[in-house]
C-alpha cells in the first residue's frame, strides 16, 4: 500500500462524516519530528523587539504598527528561547553611539508596508421567514487588507538573517453599516492569523506525524498471519516486539512490507541512522520506489536533526558569550595558579564591546580564585591600552615591557579582527619573564 503521511488525520471521523461505514484505516504510528525554523537564530540569545515602522503618520496606522509589535513580542516570548531586551535600552545605546553588542545579539525589526480599507454596498434580496417574503435591502461590506514585513539583524555585523513578508485580508458585512467591525479590529484579526506561527520562524518546533505501515501483498498465508500478528503488536504499542517480529520475517522471506515496517519501527524506537541504513538496504535489494522515497525523507529528517543539534541544542547562547567562556576557561587552564595577570584591550575597533568581553573574562577568572587580575581602572593600564589602540599594533616586547612596569607575570591582549563571518576575538597570553606566548585563541564572535 502506498505510504501516506498526514498530521493527526482520523479516518474513522471522516467515514462518519460522509456516511461510509466500511472505510478501514491502515495501521499508523505517531512520531514527533523537530523542524528547523525559517530563520537561522543560532548564536542569538539576547533579542530586542523594536517598534514596527510605518511611513504613514495616521493614528490608525500607528495603532496597527503597535499591535504588530505587541503580537510579535508575545509570540517570541512563547518560544522561551530568548532573553528579551527592552527596546528603550537599545534606543539609549544608539543615542550614545555605544555598540549594541554589549547588550543584545540581534534586533527583531518590522515595517507596516500597506493597510487599506474599502467600504462598499449593494442591494440584495433578503428572505424574512416570519412573513415568508423577500425584501430588497442594502448590504454594507468592509474589506481590510494588510501587508507587513519583519527581519532579524545581527548586531555584531549588522547582517540581515532573513526578511519575511506577510499579508492578509478579511471582511465584514452587515445590513446596518454602523454595525460593521472597525478597521482596527479587522486588522487585529489579520495580525493574529498571520503571526500565529511566528515562533516557528525563530525557534525549532515539533510536529507529530502519523506514519502508515506498508501492507503485505503476498498470497502466502503463513506470511500474512505473521504480518497480522506483528501489526497487532504495533496497535498495542509494543513497538520493540513488533520490530523483532518484522525483522525475523524479513530475514527469512525478504518480504518487502516486513523490511519496510522494520525500518520504520527502527526509527520510531529512536534509531534514525539505523532506519536509514535498513531502508537503504531495502531500496537497493528491492528496487521499490516506495523504499527510495522513504529513504530520501529519512535522510532529510536526519539532516534537519543534525542542524538542530549543532545550532540549537541546549540554551541559546550568543557567540560573544560562547567566546567569553572559551577564553576564560582556556586562560585558567593554561596559566599556573597564583599568577598575576593584566588583560589589555588593544582592539582598534569596537573598544566598548571588547571592554565588555574583558569584564566578563575577568569575572570568570576571579571566580576561579587561583589567578589575580590587575584592576582595569589602573591608570597605567588604561594609558597603555590607549597607546596601543592608537598605534594600531602591539609587539610582544612592548607588552612584556608594560607587564614589567606593572609587576604582573602574564599580560593578555584582546583585539577584535575581521568582519562579518570572519569576525573574531584574538586573545594572546604572554609570559612576562620569558616573553613566550603561553596561550593563544581566536574564537568567532
Amino acid at each position: 500500500m502506498e505510504l501516506k503521511r498526514h498530521i493527526r488525520f482520523c479516518c474513522a471521523a471522516l467515514a462518519a462524516l460522509i456516511g461510509i461505514t466500511s472505510l478501514s484505516c491502515a495501521t499508523s504510528i505517531p512520531i514527533q519530528i523537530t523542524k528547523v525554523p525559517t530563520m537561522d537564530t543560532s548564536g542569538i540569545s539576547r533579542l530586542a523587539v523594536m517598534p514596527f515602522r510605518t511611513s504613514d503618520t495616521s493614528a490608525l496606522q500607528a495603532l496597527i504598527a503597535q499591535a504588530l509589535t505587541l503580537y510579535s513580542e508575545q509570540r517570541i516570548l512563547e518560544t522561551k528561547r530568548f532573553i528579551m531586551v527592552d527596546p528603550s535600552q537599545i534606543a539609549r545605546l544608539q543615542a550614545d553611539g555605544t555598540s549594541l553588542t554589549t547588550m543584545v545579539d540581534a534586533l527583531f525589526t518590522g515595517a507596516l508596508i500597506s493597510f487599506t480599507v474599502i467600504d462598499s454596498s449593494h442591494e440584495i434580496e433578503k428572505y424574512y421567514p416570519e412573513t415568508k417574503t423577500f425584501k430588497t435591502v442594502t448590504l454594507y461590506e468592509r474589506v481590510v487588507s494588510l501587508e507587513y514585513s519583519y527581519q532579524l539583524i545581527r548586531t555584531w555585523d549588522n547582517s540581515i538573517v532573513d526578511k519575511i513578508v506577510k499579508s492578509g485580508e478579511t471582511s465584514d458585512s452587515k445590513t446596518d453599516k454602523y454595525e460593521l467591525k472597525k478597521p482596527y479590529l479587522l486588522a487585529q484579526e489579520i495580525i493574529d492569523t498571520t503571526l500565529r506561527y511566528l515562533a516557528r520562524d525563530l525557534s525549532p518546533w515539533v510536529v507529530t506525524e502519523q506514519i502508515q505501515l506498508a501492507q503485505d501483498t503476498s498470497k502466502d498465508k503463513n506470511i500474512k498471519n505473521q504480518m497480522k500478528e506483528a501489526e497487532r503488536l504495533v496497535k498495542e504499542g509494543s513497538y520493540q516486539t513488533a520490530l523483532s517480529a518484522y525483522n525475523t520475517l524479513y530475514t527469512r522471506t525478504n518480504n518487502f512490507a516486513a523490511g519496510y515496517n522494520a525500518a520504520i519501527l527502527i526509527w520510531v524506537t529512536g534509531n534514525l541512522e539505523g532506519a536509514i541504513d535498513r531502508m537503504q538496504e531495502l531500496a537497493a535489494v528491492s528496487g521499490n520506489p516506495k523504499a527510495a522515497a522513504e529513504l530520501a525523507y529519512l535522510k532529510q529528517v536526519h539532516a534537519e536533526s543534525q542542524t538542530i543539534e549543532q545550532k540549537y541544542t541546549g540554551p541559546a547562547e550568543s557567540l560573544s558569550v560562547s567566546a567569553l567562556r572559551q577564553v576564560s576557561e582556556g586562560i585558567i587552564q593554561a596559566l599556573s595558579s597564583n599568577a598575576i595577570i593584566m588583560i589589555m584591550n588593544v582592539s582598534q575597533t569596537e573598544q566598548d564591546f571588547v571592554d565588555s568581553i574583558i569584564d566578563g573574562i575577568t569575572a570568570q577568572i576571579i571566580e576561579s580564585k587561583t589567578i589575580t587580575v590587575v584592576d582595569r581602572q589602573n591608570r597605567d593600564l588604561r594609558e597603555a591600552e590607549q597607546q596601543f589602540q592608537l598605534s594600531g599594533s602591539v609587539s610582544d616586547d612592548s607588552a612584556v615591557s608594560i607587564g614589567h612596569e606593572l609587576g604582573v607575570s602574564v599580560i593578555i591582549t584582546c583585539a577584535l579582527t575581521g568582519t562579518g563571518t570572519l569576525r573574531r576575538l584574538t586573545v594572546k597570553a604572554i609570559d612576562v619573564e620569558t616573553g613566550k606566548i603561553t596561550y593563544q585563541v581566536s574564537p568567532k564572535i
